[in-house]
């Protein structure tokens, strides 16, 4: 994986085939990886514990600006204060999020298992974009 790749600059990954990815599966990517500029895999909206980073500041991304997409996550595992930290802890430079999964795409229903609208996973995702307007 990202060890073959230390040049690696842009990745891509339709958001639909890796809705179990994590942003603590991002770790080793950023890691090994520190060309990485632009980045587009829709991690799950959940927050990992922070001491998993690596001391030495390898999976921090300066290059990955503005808007980050998340995917949507169980509504009762979201917990966003800890989605805005490991955010701000890895990507510095994102100002924002969005949804790649917002339930109103015709596929939605086929490759999202938490599709249907559910209003504790809407306040959660208010709360994490009010934690972005405070940049």
């Amino acid at each position: 994986g990202a060890l073959a790749w230390p040049n690696l600059q842009t990745l891509i990954i339709y958001a639909g085939y890796c809705q179990d990815l994590s942003l603590k599966g991002l770790i080793p990517l950023l890691t090994h990886c520190r060309q990485l500029k632009a980045l587009e895999v829709h991690p799950a909206a959940l927050g990992f514990d922070l001491s998993l980073l690596p001391a030495d500041g390898s999976a921090v991304n300066p290059h990955i600006k503005g808007k980050f997409l998340l995917h949507k996550a169980k509504a009762s595992d979201v917990d966003p204060t800890a989605v805005w930290t490991c955010l701000q802890a890895m990507f510095p430079n994102v100002t924002r999020v969005a949804r790649s999964d917002d339930g109103h795409s015709e596929y939605a229903e086929y490759y999202d298992p938490y599709w249907e609208e559910n209003e504790e996973y809407e306040e959660k995702w208010a709360e994490l974009e009010e934690l972005f307007d405070t940049l």
